[in-house]
């Protein structure tokens, strides 16, 4: 995710604290990346996944900060 804009303009994401893990001994998700976005496994919540981006308001925040740029 773009750290940066993020960090500028937080309320143009949609996040939530998720626990995130590689699943290494998994007969389905095996070496795959898996986001608890329900809380169903009862693991401690260690990231902020962003799901969703306002766009329009991401590249207009892009375009004026672009802008600035001698």
């Amino acid at each position: 995710p773009p750290v940066i804009p993020y960090r500028i303009q937080p309320q143009l994401y949609e996040c939530r604290h998720c626990n995130v893990h590689n699943e290494p001994d998994s007969d389905v998700n095996w070496g795959m990346t898996v986001v608890d976005y329900g809380h169903v496994t009862g693991r401690v919540r260690n990231a902020n996944y962003l799901r969703n981006v306002n766009a329009e308001g991401f590249f207009k925040l892009l375009t004026e900060r672009l802008a600035r740029l001698p």
